[in-house]
């Protein structure tokens, strides 16, 4: 059939039946078009910015699609028929067959904590993909990815866009995210957001790569979970990403623990005087390798022993000096803690917020998130609340979790939750030893087994977040990276030297896990309903079918309380 490509200019097509078409491209090869009814009609780059064309067109008559062209031949066009647009089209997305898909929520099993006092915002739209693209001087966007393990910080101006949102935003920082992520070949990125602006209530965030991830929903699930057991965090979201006209894939959008999170996480937004918030875990390979790891250990009152603690957020002490009394008094606290007497839970409320402590360690063994606080004392963070002067406990980076790990499988699945892996070796778990707690703990772990992570109640959100990425991952496979560069044999042979590694590592898995990271791909079908065949990988409806029966029949068996 012979096209027709028509050159009269949009605005003089301004007659009645004609609609207004806008799509994304992240693709710099071709010219954008889309064709109605088997005419052509070329699209023009938006004056916001290149990656959105928009124009008038008719209203189709039998649905329309985009195309990307070449002077007048179709190099590209989508392999499915949009229905019909009576109206202007949101800003959809190339190839893409929806713009917003309905998902079924999780159930919120519990009361959000009373310290939560969250802003609302817009950031986070489920079942809603948004776009960010960078534009920069692609020197510096080179430089940055060229000497990874420096932070090499990048000006840039933002162009945020959502079906029915488009935010510019000049000024804002990015860089790269993380400590082992800078080995991926797909990074992971800060982006902070100058004062004056920030994005639905928000200046800084993260882009995650979820490079250690073949379902890509690892994080948004396990975020769900977080909420629906009420506890402070960050939300989660899917983002398209490009800098410079360069796709780079799909990333996990999440909110950085910094100013101004806190406030409207605590504050509803409004004007907050906040504590100190204190990161756990080494924010360098040395100390990851030779220091005291971040278990809260007492070390004494020196400063320099606690090296793998920083300040994320809040007040410092006079000439600047990072202020680490109150994490120091936190440790030591622990460590005289009591565990019998009838007064023990009250005096262990006087200094930690324990609620939270113990609803984020029943979820973070339920997920078998092998990088957090039990497991490798890491991917936490400790907020001392200027309100009640007790600690907040806030867990981050999710993406180790529901069988994705570079540990033996058996002591986390056994059920028995004191042979999971640094239970009977961390210093706060020490709470748990108290009768009241550990009650309390068990009688949550199987709440949240039976009303939340039973496959059952679990398995049809799974699937939504499934069927909602699908096409973006597939998108994302064909993709070139940026960092290419690293040996991951050398890696291994660095993480395999660890004096500190943590308990039921084994160096097989983690061998594994890094070659599969590095140099093998599994299906997203795989990832989501197995089997992998990889040893340090099960997929999520594995995991959490044979999680959850284990912890039940466990718990049912050998609790006296319950």
């Amino acid at each position: 059939m012979i096209r027709t490509v028509l050159w009269a200019s949009f605005c003089a097509l301004a007659y009645a039946g004609n609609v207004t078409y806008n799509v994304i491209s992240l693709d710099p090869s071709g010219h954008v078009a889309v064709i109605v009814d088997d005419t052509i009609y070329k699209l023009q780059p938006s004056a916001v910015t290149p990656v959105l064309y928009t124009g008038t067109a008719p209203v189709a008559q039998n649905g329309y699609q985009y195309a990307r062209l070449d002077g007048d031949d179709i190099i590209d066009q989508e392999s499915f028929i949009r229905q019909v647009a009576n109206g202007d089209t949101t800003n959809e997305f190339y190839n893409r067959t929806f713009n917003v898909q309905e998902l079924p929520q999780l159930p919120k099993i519990l009361d959000d904590v009373p310290i939560i006092d969250r802003m609302k915002s817009r950031l986070h739209i489920d079942g809603v993909i948004a776009t960010f693209h960078f534009s920069a001087d692609q020197s510096e966007i080179e430089r940055m990815h060229n000497d990874t393990l420096k932070n090499v910080k990048v000006i840039t101006d933002l162009t945020y866009i959502r079906n029915d949102d488009i935010e510019t935003i000049p000024g804002v920082e990015l860089y790269l995210s993380g400590r082992s992520s800078r080995w991926f070949s797909k990074v992971s990125y800060n982006v902070k957001i100058p004062k004056g602006y920030s994005l639905f209530g928000y200046r800084r965030l993260k882009l995650r790569s979820l490079a250690t991830d073949p379902s890509y929903i690892r994080e948004q699930l396990g975020y769900d979970v977080l909420r629906s057991v009420g506890l402070p965090a960050t939300q989660f979201s899917f983002a398209r990403v490009g800098i410079n006209g360069q796709p780079l894939g799909l990333f996990g959008l999440i909110e950085a623990y910094k100013n101004p999170w806190l406030k409207n996480e605590f504050a509803d937004g409004k004007k907050y005087t906040p504590g100190i918030l204190y990161q756990g875990g080494s924010p360098s390979l040395e100390g990851m390798l030779y220091s005291p790891p971040a278990d809260l250990a007492f070390h004494g009152y020196n400063a320099s022993d606690y090296v793998n603690f920083r300040i994320s957020e809040g007040p410092k002490k006079s000439k600047g000096e990072p202020d680490f009394t109150p994490l120091i008094e936190l440790a030591e606290f622990i460590d005289d803690a009591p565990t019998e007497g009838s007064d023990a839970a009250a005096v262990w409320d006087e200094e930690l917020d324990t609620e939270i402590v113990i609803r984020n360690m029943v979820i973070e063994i339920l997920l078998g998130f092998a990088d957090g606080y039990i497991v490798s004392s890491n991917n936490y963070f400790l907020y001392d609340n200027p309100d009640d002067d007790r600690f907040v406990y806030l867990p981050s980076d999710l993406d180790m979790t529901m069988g994705s790990t570079f540990l033996d499988f058996a002591p986390m699945l056994s059920g028995n939750y004191e042979d999971y892996p640094g239970f009977l070796e961390r210093p706060l778990l020490k709470l748990l030893w108290v009768p009241e707690f550990r009650h309390q703990f068990e009688k949550l772990l199987l709440k949240v087994c039976e009303e939340l992570l039973n496959p059952e109640v679990l398995n049809s959100r799974i699937d939504a977040l499934i069927d909602l990425v699908r096409e973006d991952v597939e998108w994302d496979k064909t993709l070139p990276r940026l960092n290419d560069r690293f040996d991951w044999k050398y890696i291994f042979d660095i993480v395999s030297k660890h004096p500190n590694m943590a308990p039921a590592y084994d160096n097989g898995t983690n061998h594994q896990f890094i070659t599969r990271v590095f140099s093998e791909s599994v299906s997203l079908d795989e990832a989501v309903n197995g089997p992998t065949t990889h040893e340090s990988l099960m997929s999520i409806k594995e995991w959490f079918a044979m999680k959850i029966d284990a912890t039940v029949t466990f718990l049912k068996t050998y609790s006296y309380d319950l």
